[in-house]
Formats: structure tokens, C-alpha cells, sequence
């Protein structure tokens, strides 16, 4: 088995749409990629920024640096899932929406 058999995707977007999320991360996995996704998001509802959520963004990044691409998922696109989109294109990550 060779590192390159089963490549490296990331799954970004509001976390409203986490079930839909899982859906997909099952999908993939069967299909045969690595999935990473976030699964911490004590701060949805508004909470102003704290060191956790700085901690959990800054993750999620890495993960999405690891990536050859990411699933955009949900069609609500709030500042974070833009970030996120923006920083794949930057960086020369595939940017597939779900």
C-alpha cells in the first residue's frame, strides 16, 4: 500500500449542516479517501472568538493543508467557510462543492 492510494480530502462548511457532513465523510471513505473534517465547535451560537475557537480555525487549516482538495458543504457561505475556500485557492487545493 503506497501513500498515494488513498488521497487526502477536507470537508469545510457551517457547522448547521454537520449531519450532511458525516453523509458525505461515510461516502468518501467508502470511495476510498482520508477524510478530515471538524467535529469541535463549542463556539457556534454567537460566542465572541476565544483561544479554543483560534485553536480549532487553526486546525482546521492544517487539515486543509493536507489536503488535495476540499467538499464545500451546504450553500450557506458565512465568513469561515469563505476563509477556508479562499485559503484552499490559495494554496492550489482543489475546491469541490457538495
Amino acid at each position: 500500500m503506497s501513500a498515494t492510494q488513498f488521497p487526502v480530502v477536507a470537508i469545510c462548511g457551517s457547522m448547521r449542516y454537520f449531519d450532511d457532513m458525516l453523509i458525505l465523510a461515510k461516502t468518501l471513505t467508502g470511495q476510498g479517501f482520508i477524510v478530515l473534517m471538524p467535529f469541535v465547535a463549542d463556539y457556534i451560537g454567537g460566542k465572541p472568538a476565544d483561544e479554543m475557537k483560534e485553536m480549532l480555525d487553526d486546525m482546521h487549516f492544517t487539515k486543509i493543508s493536507m489536503s488535495q482538495a476540499i467538499y464545500v458543504v451546504g450553500s450557506h457561505r458565512g465568513e469561515s467557510t469563505c476563509q477556508e475556500i479562499d485559503y484552499a485557492k490559495d494554496h492550489g487545493i482543489e475546491v469541490r462543492y457538495w
